[in-house]
């Protein structure tokens, strides 16, 4: 269960175009953690904005988890190198305490696309040297356009990418978007996988904005139901069967 990551943004509150209920308490939010712990998934995604999902892990026995995080970029301080490191490294710092944490194994620049503006290069030369000092393993960015994200790996490489994939976005796939991250040895972590809960709905739940596409929806629960497995287990084993992603969020 090495691949899996527990995404813990439910645990803060609202997350998700199909979410109705609240966020889980502290005693379900442990009964998960336990579940995954006991079945050795380890890794968890979370955030210094998460406040009420980094108290509840924070509070939960165990603590020999891995960490991916992600940072704001608008949060930090561009106006000198210098100044950039101290609030990055405070943001380190400050999560790591939030959430009872001495590790981070990796963090993600939320948005990649401020590695294509002026600010690129500076904080790209600022992750390197936060990585070097050990206070992060690994860095990368958070994928959500792939147009541009070849330009984005050959000037500023990461250790790792986190993209959205699952039956419906599958732009990952793309060879040479493939070969070029096998290339460089960068890891691809992937979220969005049931496509924030709505590829596990009925057809008459699907949210309005999803009803254009009705027969993919139709055509998945044919296919599901033609093969004996629920959607979850049809959209779960897609992605898992993909021998060139690293992590599943």
């Amino acid at each position: 269960m090495k691949k899996i990551v527990l995404g813990t943004a439910q645990f803060s509150g609202d997350y998700g175009v199909t979410r109705t209920t609240k966020n889980f308490t502290k005693k379900e939010s442990h009964k998960i953690l336990k579940t995954c712990y006991l079945k050795k998934i380890r890794h968890l995604d979370t955030s210094i904005d998460y406040e009420n999902s980094l108290k509840k892990i924070s509070s939960f026995k165990y603590k020999d988890w891995q960490i991916t995080t992600k940072i704001d970029p608008k949060k930090l301080n561009f106006s000198s190198e210098h100044n950039l490191y101290l609030s990055l490294e405070r943001q380190i710092l400050l999560f790591k305490k939030k959430s009872s944490k001495k590790i981070i194994k990796n963090l993600l620049i939320r948005n990649a696309d401020i590695m294509q503006t002026s600010k690129g290069k500076i904080l790209f030369k600022v992750l390197k040297k936060i990585k070097k000092k050990k206070l992060i393993i690994n860095f990368g960015y958070s994928i959500y356009n792939f147009k541009n994200l070849k330009r984005i790996i050959n000037n500023y490489k990461p250790d790792l990418i986190q993209c959205p994939y699952n039956l419906f976005d599958r732009r990952i796939e793309n060879v040479k978007i493939k070969d070029l991250l096998k290339k460089k040895k960068i890891k691809i972590q992937v979220r969005s996988i049931f496509l924030q809960g709505v590829l596990l709905k009925k057809i008459d739940q699907l949210p309005k904005f999803f009803h254009k596409w009705k027969k993919f929806f139709m055509n998945l629960n044919k296919i599901a139901k033609t093969n004996n497995l629920t959607n979850l287990s049809l959209c779960f084993n897609f992605v898992n069967n993909n021998k060139d992603i690293d992590e599943i969020l």
